[in-house]
């Protein structure tokens, strides 16, 4: 493995990126950030006998605005604009004069952001334009690191940007849950479904804040539904599928063997280039570390993921479940092997089981956006 990095920097695909420190990315007079203003409104309300604003989405509901977008507003990653601003301070001081409405307006307009130095470096390693070609798998055994409440939720901004600009990123559970899986110990269990609920929570953030960028950056347009079409191809969340039982209808062990860690793939387009990293949390930092892979690790680790690499090398999207089995059918057909049972690979599918169509236009249906 790679050695870790001082805090605040990662090591990029063309080499390390600098230190952003915590003051760089903060107001020197300290004021206060759109997040901080928004905590103060709601509290007062809370105490004045307003009821459901304990939650992100009840007050996204308040607000009247959607709950993805929020999120970006208060992590700073979407600024504010000014007829915005101005409803959301007309909502949360309809008893006030007109000047008190424009005096937090103009506070939410000029309100700071606040990043950890960590943070803005993961910010950086997803921004970088060579991840707009490439593949990203991301294997979960563990908690997500990025999720849409707490600090880190500017992050899942981060990773749906990329997405929206070309980026291919599959998010991998590799333990089975189904019924008919082999049974786990109980208390593997138990973390492995809190595991799940939580993947889920942050797929589904990531999905929005990806549609949401590709539908700002072509709102009226005559392609929009095709636009979020090919991004809802380029993300996708997969999981083990049991594998077909015995003679004795036994079913196949599809467990992972271990569990404690992310691990990110990254494929590039050029054929033989690839990458291992690793998102480490110590000592309240997150830094991502590029591990030494031999060609042989690397293709040990391409292995587990197939068919979904072959797939995205010839197509530039990632399959859906019956994509994915076609697709191993015409492998088996040219090499005269089944490429995912034979060679003892996990036969991956689509947790998510809304068609492409279904996302999209669930997505547009419930939109909210800022006039």
């Amino acid at each position: 493995m790679g050695v870790p990095l001082p805090s605040g920097q990662i090591e990029s695909p063309r080499g390390t990126l600098p230190d952003v420190s915590l003051t760089q990315m903060t107001d020197t007079r300290l004021g206060r950030t759109v997040a901080e203003v928004l905590d103060s409104e709601f509290s007062r309300l809370r105490a004045e006998g307003k009821k459901g604003l304990e939650t992100l989405t009840g007050q996204a509901r308040f607000l009247k605005i959607d709950k993805t977008a929020l999120s970006r507003f208060r992590s700073g990653r979407r600024p504010l604009t000014r007829v915005r601003a101005e409803q959301i301070s007309a909502l949360l001081r309809t008893k006030a004069g007109r000047g008190e409405v424009d005096e937090l307006a103009d506070e939410l307009v000029a309100a700071r952001r606040v990043l950890a130095a960590h943070q803005v470096a993961v910010e950086k390693w997803f921004s970088n334009e060579e991840l707009n070609e490439s593949l990203l798998l991301v294997e979960f055994r563990e908690p997500p690191a990025v999720r849409l409440d707490g600090p880190t939720q500017s992050l899942v901004d981060a990773v749906g940007t990329a997405i929206a600009k070309g980026l291919s990123y599959a998010m991998l559970f590799p333990f089975n849950l189904d019924a008919g899986a082999p049974r786990l110990p109980v208390p593997v269990r138990l973390y492995l479904a809190e595991v799940k609920d939580s993947l889920f929570e942050t797929y589904y953030a990531i999905q929005n804040d990806l549609l949401l960028e590709v539908y700002e950056a072509n709102r009226g347009k005559s392609d929009l539904n095709d636009k979020l079409s090919e991004a809802t191809r380029r993300f996708r969340l997969y999981g083990l599928k049991t594998l077909p039982g015995d003679t004795n209808n036994q079913p196949a062990d599809s467990r992972c063997p271990a569990i404690g860690y992310r691990l990110f793939f990254l494929k590039y387009r050029e054929r033989d280039r690839a990458e291992q990293w690793e998102w480490v949390s110590a000592n309240s930092v997150a830094p991502m570390i590029k591990k030494d892979s031999s060609k042989d690790e690397l293709r040990a680790v391409a292995v587990r993921f197939s068919p979904i690499i072959e797939y995205w090398e010839q197509k530039h999207d990632l399959p859906t479940t019956a994509e994915l089995l076609a697709f191993s059918e015409e492998i088996e057909n040219q090499r005269g092997y089944r490429a995912s049972l034979d060679l003892g690979e996990p036969l991956w599918e689509v947790i998510d089981k809304r068609s492409d169509e279904e996302i999209v236009g669930s997505f547009i249906q419930n939109q909210e956006l800022p006039n």
